[in-house]
C-alpha cells in the first residue's frame, strides 16, 4: 500500500463520528422521525463517539423538550441513557 493511501485510511479510521441525524436519533429511540423536531446533538468533551442530543418530542398535541446521550456502535447509533427532560 502506498504511504499516502495508508495515511488517508488511517486518518479516516481515527476521525471522530459525526453527530447523529434526526433520523438516526429517531431509530435509536424507537419512534418515527415525525415525532421529533429541533434535534441538536453536541459532542461530549473527551469522547469523540458520544453526543448529547436535545430535541422536542411529540406528546399528544404538545411538544416536550427532551435530552438523550447517543453513541456510535459500529454502523448504528445507540442510546447510552434513557431519554428524559433536560435538567
Amino acid at each position: 500500500m502506498r504511504p499516502a493511501i495508508f495515511m488517508a485510511a488511517l486518518l479516516a479510521a481515527c476521525t471522530p463520528a459525526s453527530a447523529p441525524s434526526a433520523e438516526d436519533l429517531a431509530i435509536a429511540i424507537g419512534v418515527d422521525v415525525g415525532m421529533l423536531r429541533h434535534v441538536r446533538c453536541e459532542r461530549v468533551p473527551n469522547d469523540p463517539t458520544e453526543f448529547v442530543c436535545r430535541y422536542q418530542q411529540r406528546a399528544g398535541a404538545d411538544w416536550t423538550h427532551m435530552e438523550a446521550v447517543a453513541a456510535r456502535n459500529g454502523m448504528r447509533w445507540v442510546l447510552i441513557d434513557t431519554p428524559g427532560k433536560p435538567d
